[in-house]
């Protein structure tokens, strides 16, 4: 009732074993690197969209000066060309400690991962630093063309980028990205008859948080009011000042 095997056999029917049940695993960080990418996104988004707006003034000096709107959106950009890389250097070292970190989690469990090594190819360097400069320039891009587009007169007057433009056709793609998330969501969690119903839910949950945060300016106002009876009632004229705060600029309060 014997059977008789060579060890590379052995060994690889136990790392088959091994890959199989740490799929769940690989998964899971393929997950949360997605949402890293989203929520960073995001932040990049409003963090540049608050240094165009205090910088109005002294990008308008610019263009009274001679720049183009070329010339202005391209200065922002190499901003976030400079800040993607220092982004991604940090993301890359904050890899490395994290991998570090399973290593050591899982030796104390009594698998030690300690012979397998880790090691810094070039493919990692390369998606590093494509993934991280393409998502800082792209979340960069929608306010640098805004501070392009922005006449000097405009905003030398200070009554610039209140974020209170453009919010129709936020209101519709928002809604169709609403509808067709919800859709693909419940989809996904009801239909048992899909072979990738994990596909739908993240499609789904993806569209749908981006949908939210495209319709949040103009749903966000009786939310804002809301908190602001309740500050004005607790903190005074402070709670007031911030109410109005929050609403001077509708869309980067959303996004914040």
């Amino acid at each position: 009732g014997f059977e008789a095997k060579t060890g590379k056999e052995v060994a690889e029917k136990v790392n088959g074993a091994i890959a199989s049940g740490l799929g769940f695993f690989n998964n899971f960080l393929l997950f949360f690197a997605g949402v890293a990418l989203l929520v960073g996104s995001f932040i990049i988004v409003n963090t540049f969209s608050i240094l165009v707006a205090q910088r109005g003034r002294e990008l308008a000096l610019f263009r009274a000066m001679g720049s183009s709107r070329a010339q202005v959106t391209r200065s922002v950009l190499v901003e976030a060309v400079l800040l993607g890389l220092i982004g991604s250097t940090g993301g890359l070292l904050l890899g490395f400690a994290i991998a570090f970190g399973i290593q050591v989690m899982f030796a104390a469990v009594g698998m030690d991962l300690s012979g397998a090594g880790m090691r810094l190819t070039p493919q990692a360097l390369l998606w590093t630093y494509a993934v991280g400069l393409l998502v800082t320039i792209v979340a960069a891009a929608f306010p640098a063309i805004r501070a392009g587009r922005v006449p000097p007169v405009a905003a030398m007057s200070g009554d610039v980028m209140t974020g209170k433009s453009g919010l129709g056709w936020r209101a519709v793609g928002g809604g169709l990205m609403i509808a067709f998330g919800m859709v693909a969501l419940l989809t996904g969690l009801f239909m048992d008859t899909l072979d990738n119903r994990l596909w739908y839910v993240t499609t789904g949950a993806s569209n749908f948080l981006l949908g939210v945060a495209a319709v949040s300016p103009i749903l966000g106002r009786p939310v804002v009011w809301l908190l602001g009876r309740l500050n004005q009632a607790v903190f005074g004229q402070v709670g007031r000042l911030a109410e109005v705060n929050a609403l001077r600029n509708p869309r980067r309060t959303a996004v914040t």
